[in-house]
């Protein structure tokens, strides 16, 4: 009978080699009463599952591997299956291979991927992202965000012309199987920034223009690089995998593209006045987007996914975490995020109570798990994009553009430091880069300084500039 013995009940790689001396000899005779090497019994004894760390966590793969040394070589030998007896057999005709023949052959028969793998010039892209697609620890659809990057990078750079709409479909078969045969070799450094030039000359002399290209060309190059961090090399060196130099993005340089800081053109309180007359009566979700984006600076999936369980009326916060049908974006958004209670008063006019339901939309489906960016409430979500072009709100994401606002009103109220930790970032220079407009404005007073000495018996102080309201650290739905 096959069995799939738990990983809990397995030997590590170190308990067989210490309770298997014949492991460290070259085609040592049996021992006296023992099995043989030639049966499936003395392999069995034998086999082991690759550990690796894991958040401070010791785990182990599924995958059989045995340990051969024969001939002055010693290798670790994967048995492509999770089966025990299973693994035990293929080691047992794997060693009879080898004495037979000799390593080269036996591997390339027995363990076609071990060959593939040895070095990167027999690898294509697709190839690639098979072996380390298992090794990310991220989203599914960041996933597919990192290999539609690579894919359309070394297609490009590679001068695979493309000018059919599929290319913007990263879900195409046809697009995706093209891109999968390009050898990974071909994906040097020199390549990569030769594209990167070509791409950027191609956006003309037009300063914005160029500024746009250059934000794309960097998203592109930062998201296909992923995919070589340290923490996928040091698995794939674990793995005896031997990589091509140099690594295709090594040294490769992102492009100058200007400044990227955030510059309000949304009066906050005149938009949400605006809101709550022309959407509450007619639009009650779209209404409560509005206040979810302004008021708390939730992501649109948050949005789409928060449930009345996650809303603390009493402690006047909102937690964001992970739950049946939503997964966070990064470790660092799962946190509190604390809000006005002007927010709370309108949410709920809307919550009944013991409701754990959906806060916006409730009778819609929740999302499916799955690699595609799907949104319950997308109609919903369109609507208000429209509505806020009719505000004045011209950004290409009109409404991402209301986090980057309640970043700013944090910011305005307290400091860089609170925005961070309400916008929930993990590093403090994305805020500072993307998020906040500083409204503070601090100067040197100078008519003061000049002024008569006799007639300024007081010190001067640096000034603010006059005018400027003073705002709650929780975006202020009620003073708005």
């Amino acid at each position: 009978m096959l069995l799939n013995t738990p990983l809990i009940d397995t030997k590590s790689e170190t308990e067989v080699r210490q309770n298997s001396v014949s492991l460290r000899r070259v085609a040592s005779p049996k021992k006296p009463g023992g099995p043989s090497r030639y049966s499936v019994d003395y392999w069995r004894e034998r086999l082991f599952r690759r550990s690796y760390d894991y958040k401070s966590e010791r785990r182990k793969i599924a995958e059989w591997y045995v340990q051969v040394q024969y001939a002055g070589r010693r290798e670790k030998v994967g048995l492509s299956t999770n089966n025990k007896e299973e693994a035990a057999r293929r080691a047992t005709k794997f060693y009879k291979r080898l004495q037979a023949t000799d390593w080269e052959t036996a591997i390339k028969e027995f363990c076609p991927r071990i060959e593939a793998l040895r070095t990167m010039t027999s690898l294509t892209v697709g190839d690639y992202l098979a072996l380390v697609q298992p090794l990310l620890r991220v989203r599914p659809r960041t996933a597919e965000i990192y290999a539609y990057a690579l894919r359309k990078i070394a297609r490009e750079a590679t001068g695979i012309g493309d000018r059919s709409r599929a290319r913007f479909h990263p879900k195409s078969h046809e697009w995706r199987r093209v891109s999968d045969q390009i050898p990974l070799s071909k994906l040097t450094p020199a390549v990569v920034n030769a594209w990167m030039d070509k791409t950027m000359a191609a956006a003309g002399t037009k300063q914005s223009d160029r500024a746009r290209q250059a934000r794309n060309i960097n998203s592109f190059i930062r998201n296909a690089r992923a995919l070589f961090s340290r923490k996928i090399l040091k698995r794939l060196k674990e793995m005896e995998v031997k990589l091509h130099k140099p690594l295709p993005f090594e040294d490769v340089t992102l492009e100058p593209q200007g400044s990227t800081k955030y510059e309000s053109t949304i009066d906050a309180k005149q938009l949400l006045k605006n809101a709550k007359t022309e959407l509450q009566a007619n639009d009650v979700e779209a209404w409560k987007i509005v206040l979810l984006a302004l008021g708390a600076g939730l992501r649109r999936g948050e949005i789409d996914s928060l449930q009345w369980g996650q809303v603390d009326f009493k402690n006047s916060l909102v937690r964001i975490h992970s739950h049946g049908n939503f997964e966070v974006k990064t470790q660092a958004s799962e946190a509190k995020v604390y809000v006005d209670q002007g927010l709370l008063d309108e949410l709920k006019k809307y919550h009944t109570e013991g409701d754990t339901g959906f806060v916006v939309a409730p009778k819609m489906k929740p999302a499916a798990t799955s690699a595609k960016q799907y949104y319950r409430c997308e109609l919903v979500f369109k609507k208000v994009t429209a509505w806020l072009r009719t505000q004045g709100v011209k950004a290409n994401k009109p409404l991402h553009t209301l986090r980057k606002e309640f970043g700013s009103i944090i910011c305005a109220s307290a400091d860089i430091y609170a925005a961070s930790s309400q916008l929930r970032h993990a590093n403090l220079s994305t805020t500072a880069a993307y998020y906040v407009d500083n409204r503070k404005r601090v100067y040197v007073p100078v008519k003061d300084l000049l002024a008569d000495e006799s007639a300024n018996s007081a010190p001067a102080k640096p000034r603010t500039k006059s005018g400027e309201a003073k705002r709650t650290a929780t975006a202020p739905v009620s003073a708005l």
